[in-house]
């Protein structure tokens, strides 16, 4: 157990990583607009979300053996929820953002599921 979710949250670190490396100035911008100062990540925040989300992972594959499909609209379901909430507290939240952050998750836990089901399980 504690393998797979080490390296399930490997796999995050390193999608979530390259994404907001990628995007960081679309990012930072909308997040900027949003608090009106310069976007500080913090460790320990980041740390805590890529362990939950591995585990929901964990349990999504191994524990209930998800399909791939399942894996998804998981990660869709999962993101969308957190982006929401972002529009319902944060008057110049983007919705664009949302969209796609919230099609980046199901995007990521997909992958994971891909990774997991051909050459892991």
């Amino acid at each position: 157990m504690v393998q797979i979710i080490a390296l399930f949250s490997i796999i995050l670190l390193i999608l979530h990583g390259a994404y907001i490396f990628l995007a960081r100035n679309f990012l930072g911008n909308a997040i900027s607009n949003v608090q009106q100062t310069y976007v500080d990540l913090k460790l320990h925040p980041i740390v805590l979300v890529i362990m939950m989300m591995a585990y929901v992972l964990y349990m999504a594959m191994i524990k209930y053996e998800f399909t791939l499909t399942d894996a998804i609209i998981l990660g869709i379901i999962l993101h969308g929820v957190h982006e929401m909430l972002n529009a319902v507290m944060f008057t110049n939240w983007s919705l664009t953002i949302s969209s796609i952050n919230t099609l980046w998750g199901g995007l990521t836990f997909g992958f994971i599921a891909f990774i997991y089901k051909r050459f892991i399980s």
